[in-house]
């Protein structure tokens, strides 16, 4: 039996495949990832309307910064993490010899 020849073109085109849907999959989750934060966010700005009490209202404003800030920083690591993967998506489609 003759051994199967797959052209090295057609391994870079799958691996530049692969590599593209994992950055869609991550700009996805991005998605997703902000728009749950950002609806947890609204939720805890609800929470501190002037209809509550000062006392629980302070509370709120303290858990609304907190959670601005940890929406912050996950949104900054997952667009980090996009950035990288359209880098080396980027780097594959201008050379096509550099095989990772």
């Amino acid at each position: 039996m003759s051994e199967l020849h797959i052209p090295e073109e057609a391994l870079f085109e799958a691996k530049i495949q692969k590599i593209s849907a994992g950055a869609h999959d991550a700009k996805g989750e991005l998605a997703r990832v902000q728009f749950e934060l950002h609806m947890k966010i609204i939720e805890l700005e609800l929470k501190s309307q002037p209809l509550t009490p000062l006392e629980l209202r302070e509370q709120c404003k303290a858990t609304v910064k907190e959670g601005i800030a940890t929406v912050d920083a996950v949104v900054a690591d997952y667009t980090m993490l996009f950035e990288q993967a359209m880098e080396v998506v980027m780097s594959l489609q201008e050379d096509p010899t550099c095989i990772y």
